[in-house]
């Protein structure tokens, strides 16, 4: 039996590994540059590390229910696609969307200082991971585009207020052809 073409899963392999070894360290210099503390985000899942990275479209409600994340968080999947047939005689040669919601939250009433520069922060990160993924078989196609932040109040289970979060939405394409 031959191989079969997995072009979602090629581009999530992928799409972790840029994440895994980058997105960290260009949030790093980018909060530094804007002067806000950087934050982590445990994209291998190490069982140590904070439970702050979710693979699915999550709504922030269902990770407080379901998860009860350690804040800022991100959930990501891989979206919709299409077979272009871009370059011929291979099985998949088209384009597929990927999607982040980061949720970029912090504890107390009057202490939201810091969304708005990791926000900004979070954008040249993302960015940045992006433009370094040139390698075949799945290249960024330069498209990524965002939602306005939506600040939502942080609530425990008994409606108290815990804090602040502001939930911004990223999509890209990117061309994979395998």
């Amino acid at each position: 039996m031959s191989a079969i073409a997995t072009p979602s899963f090629t581009l999530h392999e992928e799409l972790l590994a840029a994440l895994t070894g980058g997105f960290n360290d260009y949030l790093a210099t980018a909060a530094g540059q804007i002067g806000v503390p950087a934050y982590a985000l445990n994209w291998s899942k190490d069982p140590d590390g904070k439970l702050n990275c979710f693979e699915g479209e999550w709504l922030f409600a269902e990770l407080i229910d379901m998860w009860e994340p350690v804040f800022p968080a991100v959930a990501w999947w891989v979206a919709a696609g299409a077979d272009q047939n871009v370059e011929k005689g291979r099985a998949f040669s088209g384009r597929i969307q990927v999607a982040f919601r980061f949720f970029l939250g912090t504890k107390g009433k009057h202490n939201t200082d810091k969304l708005e520069g990791w926000r900004y922060a979070t954008e040249a990160a993302i960015v940045a991971t992006l433009r370094a993924m040139v390698n075949a078989p799945c290249a960024y196609s330069k498209d990524i585009s965002w939602s306005d932040p939506v600040p939502l109040d942080w609530l425990d289970r008994d409606s108290k207020h815990i804090g602040w979060v502001k939930q911004v939405d990223f999509r890209a394409s990117f061309e994979v052809n395998v």
